[in-house]
Parts: structure tokens; C-alpha cells; sequence
């Protein structure tokens, strides 16, 4: 007997209920949706076409899949059960996938309603993230004149690509948030960048002035910057 029997009847057992279980890998989890699964259907409160099993990756939905055929051919190979048969001809029916590959059949059944091409294709994380390059490349390489303004702001404050990058990403996995940025600046471009340069010359006045208070390690980060920066 298990320490956590218990919680692993109710998971098989009560089907009037929703429930979330939380547990650690190699716990059983796979398993006991399998059970989960064979209760519904042997017991008729569910029919196997009326099942969707969600999981995260590929690899669990067809680990899950073929549980859940093995574990009716066993039970139906003890008991007999004519609904036990019924789900193993029909496990077909029973959609156990991502819910990426969920919501992709739920568009290609009903694309009309969903506004979208029935020729939509499914892009896998490696081209999700090479689009997102080419996007980042086009901007770049076709930048107009307000375009490169905005290129030689981020080289002025260091805004580093991958930030940009890494932000692209964020916006088009969240396609659903209205992302509200700050308003154009009041100022021009040049006026911001006299700006920059009065208070970098402000600032090197004053490490000059304090030369002799500053400790040796941050002096010398100071000239490796001045040196970089001249070169």
C-alpha cells in the first residue's frame, strides 16, 4: 500500500469530481490519468470520444496514448466489459496531445468561424524563433531615416540586441496583453544626444576632480572605458 493510496482512489475513483494533482516526476502521474481514463469508460459516465487528455509535451501524449490502450486490452482481457471493448475500438477518438496540437485540430475543424486560412501551418519552437530573427533582420537592413534614430539610441545608452530580441519574444507570446510603451520623447534626437554628452563630460570633470579618492580598481575600469570608448 502506498503512503498516498488514498489520493490515488480518489483520482480513479471520483469522477463527479475536477481535480489537480500536483506531484513530482516519475510519481505516477502518467498513470493515474490512464486509470483515470479506463474509470470513465468503464463505468459509462464517459464515452471515449467525449475524453481530451492535455499533456505538455509530445513525448508524455504518446507515453499516455499507448497507456491507455494497454490498460484496456488488460482490463477488457480480465472482466469482458462490452464498454471496455467499445473505448479500444474507438481510442482513435480520444484526443490525448498538447494543447497546441488541440487548439491546431479545433482550427482546422472550424477555420470559417475562426476567421483564419484553412492552410494554417503549425510552427514548431526552432521556427518560431528563426522568424523572429528574420523579423529583427528586415528591421535592420530596411531601416529608414526615423529607423536608424532609434538603432543609434540603442548604441548610445548600450541597449544591447538581445535585449530587443528577448522583449520581440515576450510581445509575440503574449498576443493577448496590450503592451503600452512610453510616448515619443519631446525632444529631437540631436537634443538628446547633446544631452548625453554634456553629462558624460560632467561626469569625467568630476572623477578628474576626485581622481585622487577614487580606489584603484574602479580607476581602472574608468580608463579601460575612456580607452574603449576613443577607440
Amino acid at each position: 500500500m502506498l503512503k498516498d493510496q488514498a489520493a490515488r482512489d480518489i483520482i480513479s475513483q471520483a469522477m463527479e469530481l475536477n481535480l489537480m494533482v500536483e506531484a513530482g516526476a516519475g510519481s505516477g502521474k502518467t498513470e493515474e490519468m490512464s486509470k483515470r481514463i479506463l474509470a470513465l469508460v468503464s463505468s459509462g459516465y464517459r464515452s471515449i470520444n467525449e475524453i481530451v487528455a492535455i499533456t505538455f509535451m509530445r513525448k508524455a501524449a504518446n507515453e499516455l496514448r499507448e497507456r491507455v490502450r494497454t490498460i484496456l486490452k488488460r482490463k477488457y482481457a480480465e472482466t469482458n466489459n462490452e464498454l471496455q471493448k467499445k473505448a479500444l475500438d474507438h481510442i482513435h477518438e480520444c484526443f490525448i496531445g498538447t494543447i497546441h496540437a488541440f487548439c491546431a485540430k479545433l482550427l482546422r475543424e472550424r477555420p470559417i468561424e475562426a476567421g483564419i486560412d484553412p492552410r494554417f501551418e503549425q510552427i514548431d519552437e526552432a521556427k518560431d524563433h528563426f522568424t523572429r530573427q528574420k523579423i529583427w533582420e528586415d528591421y535592420v537592413l530596411t531601416a529608414g531615416v526615423e529607423e536608424n534614430k532609434l538603432l543609434a539610441l540603442m548604441d548610445i545608452f548600450d541597449v544591447r540586441e538581445s535585449v530587443v530580441k528577448n522583449f520581440l519574444k515576450i510581445v509575440c507570446d503574449n498576443q493577448d496583453v496590450n503592451f503600452v510603451l512610453p510616448g515619443e520623447p519631446n525632444s529631437s534626437f540631436d537634443e538628446i544626444l547633446s544631452r548625453v554628452k554634456d553629462v558624460v563630460k560632467e561626469l569625467s570633470a568630476n572623477v578628474l576632480a576626485h581622481y585622487d579618492d577614487i580606489p584603484d580598481d574602479v580607476v581602472m575600469v574608468w580608463q579601460k572605458a575612456t580607452a574603449c570608448k576613443k577607440a
